[in-house]
């Protein structure tokens, strides 16, 4: 973890995440990798937003929505020149994976209630009244 090119690469995908984040949520300031291994590239990230008014409850479900928006779109993630796609999440302890629908996403993260049924639309989970 104290190497030249561990280092470089720590550097070079934060870098890569915020770049990619950005592109879907303007309001991303910056991801801190706190822990970085190996296998395809396993990453662990802290993500700082400007937030207005909102709660953290609030905060925390429009990061959980964009990040699984650029999972799900596929969008790219550049490092060193190599392209990648984020292949599944976990948030708040709660894994997500690029092949889950999105009533199966709504479910984990923000469930609808008693009194609702999950309907897809597209690319969106609807809460409705039963």
């Amino acid at each position: 973890k104290n190497s030249k090119n561990y280092q470089e690469l720590l550097d070079a995908t934060e870098k890569g995440l915020l770049e990619s984040f950005k592109k879907k949520e303007t309001s991303i300031i910056s991801v801190t990798i706190t822990n970085l291994r190996q296998g395809s590239l396993i990453i662990e990230v802290y993500i700082t937003m400007a937030t207005n008014n909102t709660t953290d409850r609030e905060s925390e479900l429009r990061l959980s929505k964009v990040l699984v928006e650029i999972m799900q779109d596929g969008i790219g993630i550049t490092i060193n020149n190599t392209d990648g796609v984020i292949s599944h999440l976990i948030i708040s302890g709660v894994e997500i994976h690029n092949t889950d629908t999105p009533c199966v996403i709504k479910s984990k993260i923000d469930p609808c209630s008693v009194f609702s049924v999950c309907v897809e639309e597209g690319k969106e989970a609807i809460c409705r009244l039963v």
